[in-house]
């Protein structure tokens, strides 16, 4: 990737009648997301399917966790007809719709308004290691035949953070150990020197400066406790030279921040694609760099770990000029269904987990 300067530093380095509404409540969030039907609405007796809608919103507390059914249209069912089934990695749980706390079948029908309540541990949605969960609401009638009348699948998403672009946010109070994995930002005559810095709330905690070309860990830093919501920015800024036959070399900064400058940097969780970035002459690819977060073909890393890739060019970014690794440590479990990606994805508890409710018997994240 070639640059303007006549001197640039290069860099081996990354980085129905009948509707339905089913309601999804994890934990403390409030929102509404609309998922695909992955199966059209069924037309079992009494029904006439003639619509699809299916939505799924987010609302409830922190220590409650619920499916909700709504009729929006149609016939009374039995309520003895009616039963949820929940399957994640091969692992079904049925929920009749009897258990119901909700009060709504005291009739012993199911009619249009009604909302069924009915109770989902998170053990269900975050047992085992899958990466969705379906969701299909069925009627039994009188002949014993299963009608299904609505499925959707639900993302699976493991730690206790999102992914907004380049930022990371973590959903539960945490500490955090960050790891600036090394730098290869070079130059061809002279040395190129990177910083790192580590931020909480634009508050600067932690940097490494002026560190020349390294493949090798270049040290760690522990992020004390901090509430849920607090940003953690993490920013690298590469040096570079300019030269003109007028004016001579002059010595800049290159300042790359995980919140502001979302198209210098990439972020790669556990079971991301791996990266395959090529380089510009002398430079090694991205996805070698990376070989011990690789495996066979993926990002590997423990599910609280996301990994950061810097490129400090205005464009043809190759992203191999720093790397950090970030391992967030949380005590408290709180499933939930965030944003993350531009997509809603139901977030499961890490099963990576601090042994301190303020990470490490010193509470200064140091647990990696």
């Amino acid at each position: 990737m070639p640059s303007q300067s006549e001197d640039r530093a290069i860099s081996p380095v990354i980085g129905a009648a009948l509707m339905i509404v089913i309601i999804v409540a994890l934990a403390a969030t409030v929102g509404v997301m609309a998922l695909g039907i992955s199966d059209s609405l069924q037309a079992p007796p009494p029904f006439a399917a003639s619509e699809e809608s299916v939505e799924v919103a987010i609302q409830g507390n922190e220590t409650r966790h619920t499916l909700e059914v709504v009729h929006r249209g149609g016939d009374p069912v039995d309520a003895d007809a009616l039963t949820t089934t929940v399957d994640v990695g091969g692992r079904t749980v049925s929920i009749p719709a009897t258990e119901s706390d909700a009060g709504a079948l005291n009739d012993g029908r199911w009619s249009v308004g009604e909302r069924l309540t009915l109770d989902l541990n998170e053990s269900v949605l975050c047992a085992g290691d899958a990466d969705s969960a379906s969701i299909t609401l069925t009627y039994r009638g009188d002949g014993g035949t299963g009608y299904e009348l609505s499925t959707q699948t639900v993302p699976i998403e493991r730690g206790q953070f999102v992914i907004d672009g380049a930022e990371v946010r973590a959903t539960a109070p945490y500490t955090a150990n960050v790891k600036f994995v090394g730098t290869g930002w070079s130059a061809p005559n002279r040395e190129a020197y990177v910083n790192v810095t580590v931020s909480v709330d634009d508050a600067l905690e932690h940097a490494w400066r002026m560190v020349g070309d390294s493949d090798t860990l270049v040290g760690a830093y522990g992020v004390s406790r901090q509430e849920s919501g607090t940003s953690l920015e993490i920013g690298a800024a590469g040096q570079q030279r300019q030269c003109s036959f007028f004016f001579g070399c002059t010595t800049s900064w290159v300042r790359v921040s995980s919140t502001d400058n979302t198209d210098n940097v990439r972020v790669y969780r556990d079971g991301d694609d791996a990266p395959d970035f090529g380089g510009a002459d002398e430079q090694q690819s991205a996805a070698a760099y990376v070989d011990p977060y690789v495996e066979n073909g993926s990002i590997s890393l423990r599910d609280n770990q996301a990994i950061y890739l810097f490129d400090f060019n205005d464009d043809n970014h190759d992203y191999q000029d720093a790397v950090v690794l970030v391992s967030f440590f949380t005590q408290q479990d709180r499933p939930g269904v965030y944003e993350s990606r531009e997509r809603n994805v139901v977030l499961c508890p890490s099963e990576t987990r601090s042994a301190s409710a303020n990470g490490n018997e010193n509470g200064n994240g140091n647990d990696a």
